[in-house]
């Protein structure tokens, strides 16, 4: 999550990109892990949009997402599902990579078709753009940021704490709450 949520890239309503942004302060002196939620609206050859949600891992460069075109609130035509890694924190020329299936919303099942991403992010913000390709050649692909939502654990303790008593063995494995890591 560190990076990914560094990488503000998140794909859903174009928040595949910006799920990856900075780690968030819980309080005033340490900045702390958080699980964040980044919304995109996503455009394929500047006609096709998409919207995205995005899932930073907390812990690092990885991200999952679903999305869905055309855009909600429209009735899916199909929905997506995606994963991909962001190179660092959103910051002009910072790379990001991931890779698409499309399902058909009635079934719940694939459609056959996928696409990878490799891109960039153009902005601090987590905006992004660069190539999908696909069986039938390759688009071009851009990515804004229309919102994103973080958690505000104050320690470790308070995250582990709020999850169900079940998932806390799990939960106690995470770097949530936990102070961001300074590798310099």
């Amino acid at each position: 999550m560190r990076n990914m949520a560094r990488l503000a890239t998140v794909v859903g309503t174009g928040t595949l990109l910006a799920a990856t942004l900075s780690p968030l302060a819980a309080n005033a002196d340490v900045q702390r892990n958080q699980i964040q939620t980044l919304q995109y609206l996503v455009t394929v050859d500047g006609i096709y949009q998409h919207s995205y949600t995005v899932h930073p891992d907390p812990c690092g460069p990885d991200f999952t997402g679903t999305g869905q075109y055309p855009p909600a609130p429209t009735a899916p035509i199909f929905n997506e599902s995606f994963s991909g890694s962001v190179a660092g924190a959103p910051a002009p020329g910072v790379a990001l990579n991931y890779t698409d299936t499309y399902f058909d919303p009635n079934t719940g099942q694939p459609t056959g078709y996928t696409y990878s991403f490799s891109g960039t992010f153009t902005d601090a913000a987590g905006d992004f753009s660069g190539t999908a390709t696909d069986n039938n050649g390759t688009h071009t692909e851009t990515g804004e940021i229309t919102g994103s939502s973080s958690t505000n654990y104050r320690n470790h303790g308070e995250y582990v704490n709020s999850v169900p008593a079940s998932q806390r063995a799990a939960a106690a494995q995470s770097c949530v709450g936990q102070p961001v890591q300074s590798h310099g």
